[in-house]
């Protein structure tokens, strides 16, 4: 992360001696990003000397910390624009004079609005999120992600499942949220790159299931599950309607739940075990248990147990 931002601001540290980094935390989604970062990363590197510039007589530099430590939950827009208005004229939460800010470390899940706020500043921001691949355009280029974009999180699992000598797969994907949604079309344009058979729906799991989707339907006499769009929106190759797919599940719909459990708790919904319990014996009614089993979805004990 250190050597990312002495890279990017490398015009600005000639002679600075201190790299002033603001740090915006929505405290709603706080996952130790700044606390890694201002009360371990920096102490260690101001205990190491700071960190050293080839060529530059000035260093070595020290990072100085700038929290801007918000719940972003409601009045997220005007709350971003308040950070990016202090940071803009080098005060800190208080609005208190720290000076000129030199680049903002970003800890949310949410990437689009805070880098083109800071974009008018043109402020180099790093973010510690960033897995959508769609949110980096050519709108914002002050903005760099750290995150793995993660439709690619299932590629490695299939190469390597590819690569080891399997040669089918059965992929299921959620459709309750977009990451969930997103990976399980990426598994299958996956399975496409590493040439693996998919296993997918029958005719007969549509008639029984696809009403309980909401994107499965038949395409002459076969089951199709995906929409093609979702696939061009990342210029992938598979073919949502001539390819077999991937089954799909929303969760919200097929759950069973006991009172207070929810999707993303490790207790198993019976109703989801029963969902994935159906496309197991549709499987099997094609021949067979499948080489590679990639399950995108949110109760995953739920298939688990199945």
């Amino acid at each position: 992360r250190v050597l990312c931002l002495a890279h990017l601001l490398l015009p600005l540290l000639v002679g600075a001696g201190t790299l002033r980094v603001g740090v915006l935390q929505n405290l709603n989604r706080n996952y130790g990003f700044i606390q890694a970062f201002r009360d371990f990363f920096v102490p260690h590197l101001t205990a190491q000397g700071g960190f050293q510039i080839h060529g530059d007589p000035e260093s070595p530099y020290q990072i100085e910390v700038v929290s801007f430590e918000v719940d972003l939950e409601s009045d997220r827009e005007t709350k971003v624009d308040d950070v990016v208005g202090l940071a803009g004229v080098g005060q800190d939460m208080n609005g208190t004079a720290v000076g000129a800010i030199d680049a903002m470390i970003v800890g949310d899940s949410d990437v689009t609005d805070i880098a083109s706020a800071l974009e008018s500043l043109g402020m180099p921001n790093l973010h510690c999120s960033g897995g959508d691949p769609r949110a980096w355009t050519a709108l914002t280029p002050h903005a760099f992600g750290m995150h793995r974009p993660y439709p690619f999180y299932s590629r490695e699992v299939v190469r390597q499942a590819s690569v080891r000598g399997l040669k089918t797969a059965v992929i299921i994907r959620s459709v309750s949220w977009g990451y969930w949604r997103e990976s399980g079309v990426a598994a299958r344009e996956w399975a496409r790159e590493f040439n693996m058979q998919v296993i997918g729906p029958t005719k007969a799991w549509c008639l029984k299931y696809a009403n309980t989707t909401r994107t499965c339907r038949l395409v002459g006499d076969v089951c199709r599950c995906g929409h093609q769009s979702e696939y061009d929106e990342f210029g992938w190759k598979v073919n949502a309607d001539r390819d077999v797919s991937f089954y799909e599940i929303d969760e919200h719909v097929s759950r069973d739940p006991e009172p207070g459990v929810w999707l993303t708790s490790p207790v198993p919904d019976p109703g989801i075990s029963a969902y994935v319990r159906g496309i197991i014996d549709d499987v099997r009614a094609q021949g067979g248990d499948p080489g590679l089993f990639v399950c995108w979805m949110i109760n995953t004990r739920g298939a688990q147990v199945a």
